[in-house]
């Protein structure tokens, strides 16, 4: 269930298109974007981003498609304004954090749409749900594709995930990291990033280079 919502910048053209809402998945918080129709007869289609981003890379995915269709992006654990937790990451907790939102917090039967990594946590999703899955869009989708038993293969090749390993070695749980350190990190990574970026998404998007602005720029280096 959602705990607990807030408005988008009020600067942006298109603040009153969506809202922020926050879900728990096993325990942790998971931020999501919903706009459009509110009728659970309208069709809903869920979002999910690539690596490095967030929900907010489908803003105006969100305003074109609302007045047809009820709309979801969610920003995946680890990622924009969800909690990054220290757990092992990998694509089937991705996938699981989509299955289980599409049926608890969308509801309905639905569409999906992924794009890069996003587009592969999509389909594997979709693979879970589906019937419960009318249709997918793969956005430049990117993703290494391996399944369950040859990662779990992989996972004990190395002889666990590096939690269980340092869990075994008795390593002492991770401390908390003071909060001037992560803002003092985060600042030499954001200065080392931001200069590139900007060219970056030029050759990203060759035919629309007019749409890389300083916002763009910045939701980048911030969900990174």
């Amino acid at each position: 269930m959602a705990d607990l919502d807030h408005d988008t910048d009020s600067e942006r053209e298109d603040s009153d298109v969506f809202r922020y809402k926050y879900w728990r998945w096993q325990g942790h918080l998971v931020r999501y974007a919903e706009g459009g129709l509110t009728s659970k007869d309208a069709p809903a289609i869920l979002l999910v981003h690539g690596f490095g981003a967030s929900a907010d890379q489908w803003h105006k995915c969100i305003k074109e498609l609302g007045p047809t269709h009820r709309v979801y992006a969610i920003d995946l654990l680890g990622f924009g304004h969800s909690e990054k937790p220290f757990v092992t990451y990998s694509q089937f907790m991705w996938e699981s954090v989509v299955r289980d939102f599409s049926l608890e917090v969308v509801g309905t039967p639905l569409f999906l749409a992924g794009n890069s990594i996003g587009g592969y946590t999509a389909l594997s999703a979709a693979a879970h749900l589906k019937s419960y899955c009318l249709g997918l869009v793969l956005c430049n989708s990117a993703g290494r594709i391996v399944d369950k038993e040859a990662h779990e293969s992989e996972i004990r090749s190395r002889g666990g995930t590096t939690k269980t390993i340092l869990r075994e070695r008795g390593a002492p749980p991770p401390k908390k990291t003071p909060q001037w350190a992560l803002d003092f990190a985060g600042k030499g990574i954001i200065a080392a990033l931001r200069p590139n970026v900007e060219g970056f998404c030029v050759k990203v998007f060759p035919d629309r280079p007019e749409e890389v602005k300083p916002r763009l720029v910045e939701n980048i280096v911030r969900d990174s």
